[in-house]
């Protein structure tokens, strides 16, 4: 099932070339956990939090959460996490860079998609080529970075979408994505 179900979904959701935002307004465990790391942008509500209790139940963590936590926070505070098995606040997760917000419990949902709109405001073409090569950094060299970073521009360099965003720019007036 892990191979069959959830490895398809979490890799989908890294792999997106769309913005994907995690909301937790409650007990985040388990695989609901990775697919909530597997996301580009994660918020949380006070009194939500996260949890791996795998190995108080004598499990190995799963679902791509071993990789995606060592990723956030490194292999120590990763190992930590699994091992002992606690709960980790928003106030914690936003500390650690796990998450980049915290909302007042009431009116979550509101803040939270607040938050989403301003991603879904932004250039579709930056949105997906920053996504693309902050996937590439992450294993890459700077030298390897900047030409991946040079190669993806061109894609927005040469979009209409960039120069008529460009005018907009510097005159002064907003303007409003088309490729979405």
């Amino acid at each position: 099932m892990l191979n069959n179900e959830y490895k398809p979904g979490i890799l989908a959701i890294a792999n997106s070339t769309k913005v994907w935002i995690a909301a937790i307004n409650g007990p985040c465990a388990g695989i609901r956990y990775s697919y909530a790391m597997a996301c580009d942008v994660a918020v949380m509500a006070e009194g939500a939090f996260l949890y791996q209790p795998f190995a108080q139940i004598g499990l190995v963590p799963d679902g791509g959460s071993t990789w995606l936590l060592n990723k956030l926070v490194g292999s120590r505070r990763a190992y930590e996490l699994k091992m002992l098995g606690e709960k980790v606040s928003p106030e914690q997760a936003l500390d650690w860079g796990m998450i980049n917000r915290v909302f007042p419990a009431e009116g979550f949902e509101a803040s939270a998609m607040a938050f989403a709109k301003r991603f879904a405001d932004a250039s579709p073409l930056s949105a997906r080529y920053t996504k693309e090569a902050l996937r590439i950094a992450a294993t890459a060299t700077l030298s390897q970075s900047i030409s991946a970073e040079a190669a993806l521009q061109v894609h927005c360099i040469d979009s209409e979408e960039s120069r008529n965003a460009v005018e907009a720019f510097f005159a002064k007036k907003p303007y409003e994505w088309q490729g979405r």
